[in-house]
């Protein structure tokens, strides 16, 4: 609860306590509001970190749950694969939602994340 100083007296703004009961009832999970992103765009690890203002790392660990959990309602989890940007080697056969260190084909790591969206 906030209080605003008026003087010597701290007195509750009642619509400060509206707006922060409003707010937490429309709260939602990280995880729905992965899904919420994913369900309108195609977004990389990286934007949803920013977008949500947590860390990629916490991203990848939410991906593999929000895949199984999204089967029940008949819908995918679907990557777009990362590519080689070096030699334009796709790698369509990865299955792990984080992103490859290097081209198994020039060796090199310079590589575009991989993205993900629901279908």
């Amino acid at each position: 609860m906030r209080h605003i100083e008026f003087g010597a007296f701290q007195i509750r703004s009642l619509h400060i306590q509206k707006v922060e009961a409003q707010q937490h009832s429309i709260m939602k999970t990280i995880r729905q509001q992965i899904i919420s992103l994913l369900n309108v765009m195609k977004m990389t690890a990286i934007e949803l970190s920013g977008n949500l203002k947590i860390p990629e790392k916490e991203v990848y660990d939410h991906l593999p749950h929000i895949s199984s959990s999204i089967k029940s309602k008949g819908k995918r989890l679907i990557i777009q694969p990362a590519i080689c940007l070096s030699c334009g080697y796709a790698f369509k056969t990865r299955t792990r939602f984080t992103s490859p260190g290097r081209c198994p084909h020039c060796k090199k790591s310079h590589i575009q994340n991989p993205a993900y969206y629901i279908r």
